[in-house]
């Protein structure tokens, strides 16, 4: 892709990941495109990838790799300024198994513990799909 820095592919439904990407877009600003995976872009994407049409987990394509779950999460924290790559730093000490398995937790509960909206989020226009 012809990004700076990668793609990042999210549920556009989910509270939770649309106030994370707010704060993606304030750290990361034109150098990421944000895609909501529910999206005509995000389902070409996919497409592209040949991933599963409706992943149940963040993806990021960057520098001709693809992360998804608590990998993606992780190294997107630890590219982006002020807390971010601590933060990041510090989950990626967590062993894998334990990460992963926190992660799939949030992700199944996500919409009872923090919402789901009405429509997908679009994120406002950084320069992005």
């Amino acid at each position: 892709m012809d990004t700076k820095q990668g793609i990042l592919l999210f549920d556009g439904y989910c509270v939770l990941c649309s106030n994370f990407i707010g704060i993606v877009i304030r750290k990361a600003g034109k150098s990421l495109s944000i895609v909501p995976i529910q999206s005509q872009a995000g389902q070409e994407i996919l497409q592209k990838q040949m991933l599963a049409l409706m992943p149940d987990e963040v993806i990021l394509l960057c520098e001709g790799k693809i992360y998804k779950g608590a990998d993606a999460i992780i190294h997107l924290m630890r590219s982006l300024s002020g807390w971010m790559p601590v933060a990041g730093a510090i989950a990626a000490m967590m062993p894998r198994g334990l990460r992963n398995k926190l992660y799939r937790l949030i992700a199944k509960n996500r919409y009872q513990w923090f919402g789901k909206r009405d429509i997908c989020y679009i994120p406002p226009s950084n320069g992005t799909h």
